[in-house]
C-alpha cells in the first residue's frame, strides 16, 4: 500500500507540474512545465519586484499573455544534447502607467545567485519575437499594444543546482531596465518540479507534495469562501422580493 501511495504521489507531481512531448519529425523532446511565473504590476520594470504569481500554461502566446513580465520554463534534448530553456516575455500598452513599447530583448540577461554563494548569468539569447497590434479596451479605448519574447539557455548542470537551491536572487535585465528580487518558495517549487518531471522522479517528493495540498487548501478556500457569498446574496434576494410583496 505504501508503494501504492508513493507511486501515485508521483504521478501526481508529474501531471501538476510538466507535460511531455516529442516531435516525431525533429526528435527532439521537450518537458513544458505547466507553471509560469508572473510578475505582478511590473510594466515598467525599472524597480524591485512586488510579487511573484504562479499561475498555469497557455498557449494563447509564447508565455501566457499576462500584462508585464512573464517567465516560463522548458527542457528540450536530442540525442546527446539537452539544454533548459528560460522564456521571457513583455508586454506592454499605451494604458499602461508608462508608455507602451519594445524594451530589447536582444539584450536580455538573466542573474541568478543561488543560496548567497554561486552565480549563474544566462545571456545567450535566441527566439527574439515582436508583435504590435491595437486593441479596444474597456473604459479606456483603442490602444497600442506590444509584446516582445525572447529565451535564455541554461545547461543542465547549472539548472540541478538551481533546482536544489534553497535561496535564489534573480536580476533580469532588458535593455535599459531591470527587475530583481528573491524567488518566494512557490517559485523555487516550479523549478523543483521542472527538475522532478524531467529528469529524478524521487527528487523533493514530499515537499511538492505540500506544495500541491496547499494548492487544494486555497481552492477549497476560495471555493467555500464564494459559497458563503452566494448563500449571502440569495437570503438578500429573497428577503427584499419578501418586503416587494408586501407593500400595498
Amino acid at each position: 500500500m505504501e508503494n501504492q501511495n508513493l507511486a501515485e504521489m508521483k504521478a501526481k507531481i508529474k501531471n501538476e507540474f510538466v507535460e511531455i512531448n516529442e516531435d516525431k519529425f525533429t526528435k527532439v523532446k521537450t518537458v513544458t512545465c505547466k507553471k509560469v511565473l508572473r510578475w505582478d504590476n511590473n510594466a515598467k520594470l525599472d524597480r524591485k519586484a512586488r510579487n511573484v504569481i504562479i499561475s498555469e500554461f497557455t498557449y494563447s502566446s509564447l508565455v501566457g499573455g499576462s500584462w508585464g513580465l512573464n517567465m516560463a520554463i522548458d527542457y528540450r534534448c536530442k540525442t546527446d544534447v539537452d539544454a533548459v530553456f528560460f522564456m521571457v516575455e513583455y508586454r506592454s500598452s499605451d494604458a499602461n502607467f508608462v508608455k507602451g513599447g519594445y524594451l530589447g530583448m536582444e539584450n536580455l540577461k538573466l542573474y541568478l545567485i543561488l543560496d548567497d554563494d554561486k552565480t549563474i548569468e544566462m545571456q545567450d539569447v535566441s527566439g527574439i519575437s515582436r508583435d504590435a497590434s491595437t486593441q479596444n479596451v474597456p473604459v479606456v479605448g483603442y490602444v497600442n499594444t506590444y509584446v516582445e519574447c525572447a529565451q535564455l539557455s541554461c545547461n543542465v548542470a547549472d539548472f540541478i543546482q538551481i533546482a536544489n537551491a534553497k535561496k535564489i536572487e534573480y536580476s533580469i535585465r532588458i535593455g535599459g531596465a531591470e527587475l530583481h528580487g528573491t524567488f518566494p518558495t512557490d517559485a523555487q517549487s516550479v523549478f523543483k518540479g521542472l527538475y522532478n518531471g524531467a529528469f529524478d522522479e524521487e527528487f523533493e517528493v514530499e515537499n511538492l507534495s505540500g506544495y500541491i495540498e496547499k494548492k487544494g487548501k486555497k481552492k477549497r478556500g476560495k471555493r467555500i469562501t464564494w459559497l458563503i457569498i452566494l448563500a449571502i446574496l440569495t437570503l438578500l434576494i429573497g428577503y427584499c422580493s419578501y418586503q416587494m410583496s408586501q407593500i400595498p
